[in-house]
């Protein structure tokens, strides 16, 4: 079992802390590859998949994840200057709860994140490959989307308003200057990672 570290913004906090995101979604940015690789359950290449002919080949590239791999949330903090230390979070604040509200904080970047101020854990259940594009209702869903009462009476309507909500999300995710081969209109291919949060006293003692 691997302990990883995983970025995710306020938005993506607070999707996991209401439980409506159990999945996440990274470009492929191996600027050297163009491909994409199917994958066992377990996260193990099966084969290299040529995405213009279809042709498959011997994997030469790892899947990033495997099942099984606890994922540590580096998430937007700062220090609370007590003994012992602990630490607040910008996504709790938002949302009016905790230490903070409305003080005047200094927020850390959450690359900088120490593990040990990680509270968000996440158990690695599936990893698969796949185009931004194929996202279906579910999918958004699953990334937290949120729909309104109306949309969510209307079959039709919903699926596509979860669609563009997602893609005008998934786009502030991206760098300006990496649109044009990540953004929504790309199509890019994603690794798509699917996980269940489980406690940090069970992520620290190797146990699900």
């Amino acid at each position: 079992m691997r302990v990883l570290p995983i970025l995710l913004n306020t938005d993506m906090v607070r999707a996991i802390l209401d439980g409506r995101k159990t999945v996440t979604r990274r470009a492929i940015k191996n600027k050297d590859i163009v491909n994409a690789w199917d994958c066992e359950a377990d996260g193990t290449p099966i084969a290299f998949v040529d995405q213009w002919t279809g042709d498959s080949y011997p994997p030469t590239y790892p899947c990033p994840y495997q099942p099984g791999d606890i994922l540590y949330v580096r998430e937007t903090w700062s220090p609370v200057l007590v003994r012992p230390k602990r630490y607040i979070y910008k996504a709790d604040v938002e949302r009016g709860i905790g230490e903070g509200v409305g003080l005047p904080i200094k927020w850390r970047p959450s690359i900088h994140m120490p593990k040990e101020a990680a509270r968000l854990f996440l158990r690695v259940t599936d990893v698969r490959v796949e185009r931004l594009q194929e996202m279906r209702l579910i999918d958004c869903l699953k990334e937290g989307v949120q729909l309104t009462i109306a949309e969510q009476g209307d079959l039709v309507i919903q699926g596509v308003r979860a669609r563009d909500r997602f893609s005008g999300v998934w786009d502030t995710t991206i760098k300006p200057a990496d649109l044009s081969a990540y953004g929504w209109a790309a199509n890019p291919w994603m690794w798509v990672v699917e996980f269940e949060r489980i406690s940090k006293e069970a992520a620290l003692a190797g146990k699900g």
